[in-house]
């Protein structure tokens, strides 16, 4: 077995004790914790994380808090006590834990990194070079400075693509899975068990009432809840299934992603439900050999999961009503943009986001006052076009293309053999259901987005480079061995 296959099979079972131990400890503190303790606790925890070795523990951490798994941790107004915690610097200004979490990585990673570029660094540069163009923008149109301010915050985010490449490891990658698999899971459970016996983790801990929303559709049931551990799951579950010799037992990587299926397709969301269909689907056609065994196993899940309704009755209306609501979207084809009245994106939204379009369709209105009175994240393609014009939209296909590209070069490269020949292909897909959810819903490219949806595009082109640098190493030691 080659070096780089044996970097993933490391045993993490104290790191993932420890990460559920922190994890704990930190619901405690921010749902019952004195304010002034919870800042204290949090406080503490960017110390340790900047003295730590275990940075691929921290990054984790970030992204699980961003996440808010389970409905937790989605407070983040100034005025709501129990909230990971933020602090104030001058006057009504500050910075959350989060935020300062990603100061702490990027002086650590100045000071203890080491260098280690991504494969697309220059369309990164790219990218960035069009944010700081839409900044300039939107000073000259016009930007309240208390806007700014406020996404300047949000780009400390982008920091991340300086500080993971430098303080995260090849060998990590699979911490970070396995973390993503036991969040997802422990979702998933909270979502069936607030189905069937009404008990929701945030509605016992935090007191916000969630099991009172988790219908809130009056038509159809649906399960809400973050879907950034259930993506990051899927795909690089299957990334990890499609290898010649995984590093984590096949049976529970086909458990792990019918669970995140099953998780988002409860949700409710058509575009997620459309996007993970379409993976499963252009999985099976072009990227896994042995289609027999995988449509059989589809098979038997799916009899697994129709036996485990017919014994749950709330869960069996929840799955008949997702998929009726699924259903729905014939009717945009046969011409009601409302879907049996059950959306507005195509006949209220989308018109608003285009008349904002036409005023300036070749530069996009940047972060201005204009882009913020035409703003609507539920038509995400429109709203990215909205934002950074057709010269922006030109960056993000080149950036796009240039992905995929590489990760077909590196799959053409490597013999049949090669452990991670298929699993490049599986990244390409976790592109294209990024694509079907911006171009059919919520805004996924961008730079003013949710920091969930951010964290969720940036952390992922992060891990497949370190996904494609492996690969490209298992080229290196085959041409060394011959």
């Amino acid at each position: 077995m080659s070096h780089s296959v044996l970097i993933l099979a490391n045993n993490h079972k104290k790191d993932i004790f420890l990460f559920l131990v922190l994890f704990v400890i930190s619901v405690t503190s921010v749902y019952y914790f004195p304010p002034f303790l919870n800042k204290v606790f949090f406080l503490l925890l960017l110390t340790i994380a900047f003295a730590s070795r275990k940075d691929y523990f921290w990054f984790t951490y970030f992204i699980i808090i961003v996440s808010g798994p389970m409905r937790l941790f989605e407070d983040y107004g100034g005025a709501v006590i129990h909230r990971i915690p933020e602090y104030n610097l001058i006057g009504n200004y500050g910075l959350t834990f989060i935020e300062l979490l990603l100061i702490v990585f990027f002086i650590k990673a100045k000071i203890k990194g080491r260098k280690n570029n991504l494969i697309l660094s220059k369309y990164y540069h790219l990218v960035f070079a069009l944010i700081g163009f839409l900044v300039i923008l939107s000073f000259l149109y016009g930007i309240e400075m208390s806007s700014f301010i406020g996404y300047a915050r949000k780009f400390l985010i982008f920091t991340l693509f300086y500080s993971f490449p430098r303080l995260i490891r090849e060998k990590d990658f699979i911490f970070m899975f396995k973390i993503f698999s036991v969040l997802t899971l422990l979702t998933f459970i909270n979502q069936v068990l607030t189905a069937s016996v009404g008990f929701n983790l945030a509605d016992e801990i935090a007191g916000k009432h969630w099991v009172e929303f988790f219908f809130m559709d009056t038509q159809y049931l649906r399960a809400y809840d973050s879907v950034l551990s259930q993506f990051f799951t899927f795909i690089f579950g299957l990334t990890l299934y499609s290898m010649k010799k995984p590093p984590i037992n096949p049976k529970f990587l086909l458990f792990i992603i019918g669970i995140s299926f099953l998780s988002i397709f409860i949700t409710g969301t058509r575009g997620w439900m459309v996007a993970f269909s379409v993976v499963v689907i252009l999985y099976i056609l072009f990227v896994k050999k042995r289609k027999a065994k995988v449509i059989t196993n589809g098979i038997v899940a799916l009899m697994l999961i129709f036996i485990l309704a017919s014994f749950f009755t709330p869960i069996q209306l929840l799955l008949r009503s997702n998929v009726e609501r699924l259903s729905t979207l014939t009717s945009v084809i046969q011409g009601d943009l409302t879907a049996e009245g059950t959306i507005s994106r195509l006949n209220v939204r989308l018109p608003k986001v285009v008349e904002g379009i036409k005023r300036n369709p070749i530069l996009g209105w940047g972060f201005s006052e204009t882009y913020a009175k035409y703003d609507d994240g539920h038509v995400g393609f429109a709203n990215q076009v909205l934002q950074s014009g057709i010269i922006g939209t030109i960056v993000l296909v080149i950036f796009l293309a240039k992905f995929w590209l590489l990760n077909k070069n590196i799959e053409k490269r490597l013999p049949r053999n090669n452990n991670f020949k298929n699993s490049l292909l599986s990244l390409n897909l976790g592109m294209i259901s990024l694509i079907i959810i911006h171009f059919t819903s919520t805004q996924i490219f961008g730079f003013s987005m949710h920091q969930i949806i951010l964290t969720m595009v940036i952390v992922y082109f992060l891990l497949a480079d370190v996904w494609q640098k492996l690969a490209l190493r298992e080229v290196t030691e085959n041409t060394e061995k011959r």
